[in-house]
C-alpha cells in the first residue's frame, strides 16, 4: 500500500498514514534516506553547526536542501517573542528516555492536544486550555496557550517572572522547542529515531544560568518525572494498537477553530512526511 492511500490535502477528508508505515522496517530505511538525509537536523549546542536559531545548532548533509531560513520561516521570531532572552540562555542539563514508538508516532502524539485534558490534568491547570492553539505554516507549526497563574499542580513561579505564556513549536522533521511559563527557558524536545518502533526522547534544558534555579528545578522534575510518563505510556499504548489487524488508517479530528481538541497540526506533519516520501514510495 502506498503512504499516500487515502491522504487529502484537506484535513476533514483525509486518513491518516497507513499503520504499516509506523512498523515496516523497510519503510523506516526510506525515511532515513529521504527524510532525515536532506533535512536540517538539530546538531545540539555549541560547537560548529551550519546554522543556528539561538543556542541551538543545525547541520544538514544535502547540499540541495533549501536554505535554513526558508525552513525555518517565522519561527525564530516567534520563539523570541516567547523569549527574548533567546541570546542569553545557556545550556544547563540533558535528560533522555528510550521509548519503544515509532518517531512519527511519537511526533503525533506532540501535535494534537485533545488527550490533555484526560491524560495531562497538571498541564491543564498550569495552561489554559480555552486559548490553547495550533497554527500551521509551510515546516513547523505552533502550539501556544495562556498560563493560568503562576500557582499550579504542575509547578509554580514568582510573580515576577517575565513568562506568563506556554510557547511550543514543531519543526520539521522531528525537533520541538517549549518555552514554558516562569524565569526565561526554552528546552528542546528531541524524537530521535533509533529503530523502526523505538525513538530515544532526548530533552535539552537552556537557562539564564547552568545551574537551575529551584523553580526551573521544580519545573523540569514535573517534565521528567509527570508530564513524559504520561506521554511516554500514550505513545508505547498506540504502537502496540498498530498492530492490531482491525486497524489500517483513521480519520483526523478537526476543529474549524483549530482548538486544542483538533489534530489539523498532525495532518500538517502527515503531509509533510507523504511530500518527502512521494518519490520513494
Amino acid at each position: 500500500m502506498s503512504v499516500v492511500a487515502g491522504f487529502h490535502a484537506d484535513p476533514a477528508l483525509s486518513f491518516t498514514l497507513p499503520a504499516r508505515t509506523y512498523t515496516d522496517p523497510a519503510q523506516y530505511q526510506r525515511e532515513r534516506q529521504e527524510i532525515f538525509g536532506r533535512s536540517w537536523l538539530y546538531a545540539g549546542h555549541g560547537g560548529v553547526a551550519r546554522a543556528r536559531l539561538g543556542p541551538l545548532g543545525f547541520a544538514n548533509e544535502d547540499p540541495a536542501a533549501p536554505p535554513f531560513a526558508t525552513v525555518l520561516g517565522d519561527l525564530e521570531r516567534e520563539v523570541r517573542a516567547y523569549c527574548p532572552e533567546l541570546d542569553r540562555l545557556v545550556f544547563s542539563r540533558r535528560v533522555s528516555y528510550e521509548v519503544r514508538g515509532n518517531w512519527k508516532n511519537s511526533v503525533d502524539n506532540f501535535l494534537e492536544c485533545y488527550h490533555c485534558h484526560v491524560a495531562h490534568s497538571d498541564f491543564c491547570d498550569l495552561v489554559d486550555m480555552t486559548t490553547y492553539r495550533s497554527i500551521c505554516h509551510r515546516y513547523y507549526s505552533s502550539h501556544c496557550g495562556r498560563s493560568r497563574g503562576t500557582s499550579s499542580r504542575a509547578y509554580s513561579y514568582a510573580q515576577r517572572d517575565r513568562a506568563t505564556d506556554f510557547g511550543s513549536w514543531f519543526l520539521w522533521p522531528n525537533l520541538c522547542l517549549e518555552v514554558f511559563p516562569g524565569a526565561p527557558n526554552l528546552n528542546t524536545f528531541h524524537h530521535v529515531p533509533t529503530g523502526p518502533e523505538t525513538t530515544r526522547h532526548v530533552f535539552d534544558f537552556f537557562f539564564e544560568n547552568p545551574t537551575p534555579t529551584p523553580e526551573q528545578e521544580s519545573a523540569i522534575r514535573y517534565i521528567d518525572q509527570v508530564l513524559q510518563v504520561e506521554d511516554i505510556a500514550l505513545v508505547e499504548s498506540v504502537q502496540r494498537g498498530l498492530h492490531s489487524l482491525g486497524y489500517n488508517q483513521g480519520r483526523f479530528i478537526v476543529d474549524p477553530g483549530r482548538t486544542d481538541m483538533s489534530e489539523h497540526a498532525v495532518h500538517h506533519f502527515h503531509a509533510l512526511v507523504v511530500a518527502a516520501l512521494a518519490g520513494a514510495d
